[in-house]
């Protein structure tokens, strides 16, 4: 072996050991995502989202709310989630913002901890955001809402929007999957 066959060989296992003993380092470095742009909803390959709700919600479970106040959260629900059929993000390293058609603004702080926020109808909602490998994940609890998680990944060219709502007043957990295409 040469000793230049031998320096390199070195540095190839030096190379190794420090990924093996640092293996978060390596992924720490690999590219995240950036979903900024105006995205639109695929509806074929996405979730029927109104189905999806209902479904979710059940047909007499009302645990402790009115009719009507279980009538306003569904309606609710389903306005926001056909408000999402076409979104604007913007991401910085911090935040992501996202505008929907309805004009509503969502900003999450990518930092991990806890953070107010308003629903429009005015409901107050602790949001935590952060990264979780390749995707944002965001989890939103309110007194109304109950318990709701934000999945923000990329399949191929698409974003994909998975969202997760757990209510002790609904019969199930609702989950939407929602694909987007970007806009020019």
């Amino acid at each position: 072996m040469h000793r230049s066959d031998t320096s390199l060989a070195a540095i190839f296992m030096v190379a190794v050991l420090l990924v093996a003993a640092f293996p978060g380092a390596a992924q720490a470095q690999a590219q995240k995502p950036d979903f900024s742009g105006t995205w639109e909803l695929d509806v074929q390959a996405s979730d029927d989202t109104e189905s999806q709700v209902l479904g979710g919600v059940g047909e007499d479970v009302t645990h402790g709310m009115t009719h009507l106040e279980r009538g306003r959260l569904v309606e609710r629900l389903i306005q926001l989630a056909r408000a999402i059929d076409e979104i604007e993000i913007a991401q910085t390293e911090q935040d992501l913002s996202i505008f929907d058609r309805d004009d509503n603004l969502r900003i999450y702080y990518l930092d991990g901890r806890k953070h107010a926020r308003q629903t429009p109808w005015g409901a107050k909602l602790d949001a935590v955001a952060k990264w979780d490998g390749q995707q944002i994940t965001v989890r939103t609890s309110g007194e109304q809402i109950g318990e709701v998680q934000e999945t923000f990944g990329m399949e191929g060219r698409q974003l994909v929007l998975i969202v997760r709502i757990k209510n002790e007043n609904f019969q199930n957990e609702i989950v939407i999957r929602n694909y987007y295409d970007r806009q020019p």
